[in-house]
């Protein structure tokens, strides 16, 4: 079971580092707090981020509101 926890952080620490590396690659310091506030274009893309930040907020708070009890 370790094995498999080790395998599944090692797996989420690559995804994480890929997106910082090629994030700071494409933007440098220029980049926002919010990432999406740096983009400029497209704008059916930053809608459609968006959308998905509120959807995974949503779905969240309901997981913390249920825990809580």
């Amino acid at each position: 079971m370790w094995r498999g926890v080790i395998v599944a952080y090692t797996i989420v620490i690559a995804c994480y580092l890929s997106v910082a590396i090629s994030g700071f690659w494409a933007f440098g310091n220029a980049v926002e707090d919010d990432v999406l506030i740096s983009l400029e274009h497209p704008n059916w893309l930053i809608a459609v981020a968006n959308f998905m930040v509120f959807i995974h907020v949503i779905g969240s708070f309901q997981l913390e509101t249920c825990g809580s009890s």
